[in-house]
């Protein structure tokens, strides 16, 4: 397997066991900067700034229980933009803390709220530390689970709205992704998700290839999951170097591409529905679609 720093050796997600990521933080230049463990005199609203992973933000989510202040907003510190006046916060990602606040809301809410709110913190976008943090004190009600029901509600139906887009792209890497093996028997697929869903797609991949090896990298968010022998990793990597296909791949590829024309029905043609259904970003790693213009139909090169 190719080297990669060592995290959780299990495929059982508790949380989504991402690593650290050490980009730099948001320029601060109009705030104030302070860290979890500094006490807050001053009355300005606090803007918490986490690394990025759903630990971070169950971190921060923690801390702003503990800093009993006035919290606007959660960023991550990739999207994150300070208000003017804001008092900025960094909190440093505690797994223990972020573990703490996963059973509370199991214990409150259900299984079924925390892998909504799971799925929500996948999503990309500068207001989704803010949204699951509203929704997690939304949550943790008086009406516990039942909120979840509420629609209606800006604040939960925001949350619904963040996990659903990040179903439909679990669904999509489920569906789309494609694999290659390279000569020393590795299994490689590149994908390009408009969330981080690789968290999220490894247990279904681990138990579909059992104990082969593979790896699954994100080039978006620059992640990659290792899975061998049915235990999966995740690391984060700048970039992949794509190892040399086998000397069966190819064909392989052919004979697959070879499939997908012949079941084709021609008279049944829908270029608009394919684009729905399978989203044109993701066609650049889907074999079956990297056939020659001149190989296809005339009617088709229009597309």
């Amino acid at each position: 397997m190719h080297s990669f720093a060592t995290l959780y050796s299990n495929n059982k997600m508790n949380l989504m066991n991402i690593p650290h990521n050490n980009a730099a933080l948001p320029p601060t230049s109009n705030a104030t900067l302070a860290t979890a463990h500094t006490t807050i005199d001053c009355p300005d609203p606090v803007a918490l700034i986490y690394d990025g992973t759903i630990e971070g933000l169950m971190s921060a989510v923690f801390a702003a229980w503990e800093l009993h202040h006035q919290v606007e907003d959660v960023l991550s510190q990739e999207y994150g933009q300070i208000r003017l006046g804001q008092q900025v916060v960094v909190i440093e990602t505690d797994f223990e803390k972020a573990q703490r606040v996963k059973a509370g809301l199991q214990r409150r809410c259900g299984v079924k709220t925390w892998r909504t709110i799971a799925q929500a913190a996948c999503a990309d976008g500068a207001d989704v530390g803010t949204i699951v943090y509203q929704a997690i004190r939304r949550l943790m009600g008086k009406n516990g689970a039942q909120a979840l029901n509420e629609a209606a509600d800006p604040t939960i139906a925001a949350l619904l709205k963040l996990a659903r887009h990040v179903e439909i792209e679990t669904e999509h890497m489920r569906q789309f992704m494609r694999f290659s093996q390279a000569d020393d028997g590795l299994w490689y697929a590149v994908c390009n998700p408009n969330a981080s869903v690789v968290p999220l797609v490894m247990n279904f991949f681990a138990a579909r290839f059992n104990t082969q090896r593979f790896i699954i990298y994100d080039e978006v968010h620059h992640l990659a999951g290792i899975s061998e022998d049915g235990r999966w990793e995740l690391v984060r990597i700048n970039q992949l170097n794509v190892p040399a296909p086998n000397e069966h791949e190819a064909l392989m590829q052919d004979a697959w591409k070879r499939f997908y024309r012949s079941a084709t029905i021609e008279a049944r043609y829908h270029p608009e529905l394919r684009r729905h259904f399978m989203p044109m970003r993701l066609w650049k790693h889907i074999t079956e679609l990297h056939e020659n213009v001149e190989e296809r139909p005339s009617h088709q090169r229009k597309e």
